[in-house]
């Protein structure tokens, strides 16, 4: 950031207590992680139950907690890294993510990675 752009953020009328209310918000985004890690669990010991019906109705839930990562943007810094570092680490634990989102050219990484970039354009702004 340039000097000129830093010293326009500062002069800004209420900057300092406008940053601090960005600091303290909570991130709707961790609740849908948490939510999703919670469904995957079910949807695994399901499985491994070999109880079908529960296990297709946690999967159901599971995926409809997979679209809203990506369809509701993350709305801190803090928040954004946690939704990427969950995405990576889902997949590097050996699980997939859907791999069908409403007809859409591109697979549920894609989705994660412009709900991220949307995320940071918004958070840049402010």
């Amino acid at each position: 950031m340039s000097l000129h752009a830093s010293t326009a953020i500062a002069s800004r009328p209420n900057f300092r207590a406008d940053a601090a209310q960005k600091r303290d918000p909570v991130d709707p985004i961790f609740a849908i992680i948490e939510s999703h890690r919670q469904q995957h669990a079910a949807h695994g010991a399901a499985v491994d139950a070999d109880k079908e019906r529960e296990a297709s109705r946690a999967r159901n839930a599971a995926f409809a907690v997979a679209m809203a990562l990506v369809k509701a943007p993350a709305t801190t810094l803090p928040g954004v890294i946690a939704l990427l570092q969950y995405g990576y680490d889902f997949v590097r634990d050996g699980n997939e993510w859907p791999n069908w989102i409403e007809n859409a050219p591109y697979d549920w990484s894609a989705h994660l990675n412009k709900s991220a970039a949307r995320a940071l354009e918004k958070i840049a702004l402010v």
